[in-house]
């Protein structure tokens, strides 16, 4: 059975999110789309809820771009994409993979 491509499934409010961060920063999805070095087509899909970033690396990559701190607004953009974000108590913040469970409740049990 092959695995089901997540990265296309509908997220609304990671389109959302986003929109409203590059609207604060007063930025243009083409200004985001260079920042990361990938095609603006692939901004423009995430800004019209076509798609999702394929990786939480890449949300981080968004968050950092975006100046977006530790904590809630960072923790908002990564749950909204479909991904666990876990920080830790030093601030080091960790995400996962939704699906990866076993890595899930270990972090969440060294807490």
């Amino acid at each position: 059975m092959a695995a089901k491509d997540i990265s296309s499934a509908s997220y609304p409010e990671f389109s959302r999110l986003l929109n409203l961060h590059l609207g604060r920063e007063d930025r243009s999805p083409a200004w985001l789309a260079e920042r990361l070095a990938i095609n603006p087509g692939t901004v423009s899909k995430w800004l019209n809820d076509a798609r999702r970033p394929g990786a939480p690396e890449t949300v981080g990559r968004i968050c950092d771009v975006l100046r977006l701190p530790a904590g809630a607004e960072r923790q908002a953009l990564f749950i909204a994409a479909g991904y666990a974000y876990v920080e830790r108590p030093a601030g080091d913040a960790q995400t996962i993979d939704p699906t990866d469970l076993a890595t899930y409740l270990e972090i969440v049990r060294a807490r």
